[in-house]
């Protein structure tokens, strides 16, 4: 749709009352086009879902009219922009969220988005579901295909959390081999840890395998 039958578009449906749910996916929507869409979000009462995924509006001038229409829009809360090309741009988008109350789900799919701001949770944290799907979150890599552990991690950080990554280690090794001391080691570098005067149990691994039942084989030879 070029901006000409956006104009047209947006002209049809801005008295509408009654459409709820508005798909434009794939439509080559670029910035100019964008003013006209954007006009119509800011007045509109009626739309909660909206489809933007598959355009062009990941430019500048795009990304700064939407972020405009959100800021006032309060009724929307399904919305979708993945495969725009929003790239470093998300920043700006995620400032505007800072007075968005109502978006609840968001896609970002695709998007070569690098880093994310927990401001992207919205006004009131009110963001439920956020899809993060093949974005380079390079200071997120243990969570950029996890759309609820990427969600789990930005309200952390925006409550002021401190965020500790987790791991867990099974220590192997026979009796005198160090597991105790190294296990003390790894809780000295822990806050509030207490080391463990106990010995680690060992496994004894020759015993075990004595206990395991042999078969013999007789080979006879005419």
């Amino acid at each position: 749709i070029d901006h000409e039958g956006m104009t047209y578009l947006c002209e049809l449906i801005k008295n509408n009352t009654s459409i709820t749910k508005l798909n434009l996916s794939g439509n080559d929507i670029d910035h100019e086009g964008m003013t006209y869409l954007c006009e119509l979000i800011k007045n509109n009462t009626s739309i909660t879902k909206l489809n933007l995924s598959y355009n062009e509006i990941g430019d500048s001038k795009g990304i700064r009219y939407l972020c405009e229409a959100i800021k006032i829009n309060n009724k929307i809360t399904d919305l979708d922009l993945g495969n725009n090309g929003i790239g470093e741009r998300i920043r700006h988008f995620s400032e505007a969220m800072k007075n968005n109350s109502s978006i609840t789900k968001l896609s970002l799919i695709g998007n070569n988005i690098n880093d994310l701001d927990p401001a992207i949770l919205g006004k009131n944290n009110q963001v439920e579901y956020l899809q993060v799907l093949s974005n380079p979150l390079t200071s997120l890599p243990m969570i950029k295909d996890n759309t609820i552990e990427a969600l789990k991690y930005l309200k952390e950080l925006r409550s002021g959390s401190e965020i500790m990554n987790r791991v867990r280690v099974l220590l192997v090794g026979g009796a005198g081999a160090g597991k105790t001391k190294l296990l003390n080691t790894f809780k000295n570098t822990l806050p509030d840890a207490k080391n463990d005067e106990k010995s680690t149990v060992a496994i004894d691994v020759d015993s075990l395998l004595e206990k395991i039942p042999t078969t013999t084989t007789t080979t006879t030879t005419t």
